[in-house]
């Protein structure tokens, strides 16, 4: 293709559109990165956040591509050098974050067919760790990182760990319920902001198990006092 000649796009081509704010960041950074990067790797990227969005039922915008994309080639690169980095968090991401875990296996699968490079879950911890640190920017919580959110949620396991003793399973489904929605409560809260109640069927419920159930009231208590007392 020739400067200033005429291209129709075909149903292969893949584009990639700068997002509503920050557009000319954007543009710059894709620009920047295109220099380095192979074409092939931001298509792969666009595949995996794709699979990310049917898999965890959360819309990624384009602010995504730009690091993760990043992130994919040179975790290439540095596995090809001999480079391994372990994932400080695996463990909790693993436990706390299943859907996103899941999907970074699943990408894992997609690199390594593209790149004939095998990684370790640690390298799916990494590319959850990204779809994380989107979702939490994007709703504009308050919680703006993943350490900070695991924090919270390995705070929230202390808490009734110590009440109910071996009855509390980390790794049992009721635990990682419990878990995904604290996650999607962390995404709703805001700097500053607080919540109105009013009566409602659901606080009557609540009033009611109160009562029914003293030690959980006092358990919700405690966690209520941990997410309102972070820094």
């Amino acid at each position: 293709l020739k400067r200033d000649e005429e291209y129709f796009p075909t149903e292969d081509d893949h584009v990639f559109l700068p997002v509503s704010r920050d557009d000319s960041q954007w543009v710059d950074s894709f620009k920047e990165l295109a220099r380095e990067i192979p074409r092939s790797y931001f298509e792969l990227t666009d595949s995996i956040i794709s699979l990310a969005q049917k898999s965890i039922n959360v819309e990624f915008d384009g602010h995504l591509l730009i690091p993760l994309t990043d992130h994919i080639y040179f975790a290439v690169q540095r596995i090809k050098s001999g480079l391994v980095v372990s994932n400080p968090m695996l463990f909790d991401i693993r436990r706390l974050f299943p859907k996103e875990f899941q999907v970074g296996q699943e990408a894992l699968a997609l690199i390594s067919s593209f790149s004939d490079v095998s990684f370790s879950d640690d390298e799916a911890g990494f590319i959850a760790m990204h779809l994380i640190e989107h979702e939490l920017t994007e709703t504009n919580s308050s919680v703006q990182s993943v350490s900070e959110a695991l924090d919270i949620l390995s705070g929230v396991n202390e808490i009734l760990g110590k009440d109910y003793g071996e009855k509390f399973s980390e790794s049992s489904l009721a635990v990682s319920r419990m878990a995904t929605h604290l996650y999607y409560l962390l995404l709703r809260t805001h700097d500053g902001k607080k919540v109105d109640l009013v009566e409602t069927d659901d606080t009557v419920l609540l009033c009611q198990l109160k009562k029914q159930y003293p030690n959980a009231g006092l358990d919700v208590g405690r966690i209520v006092a941990l997410i309102e007392g972070r820094p």
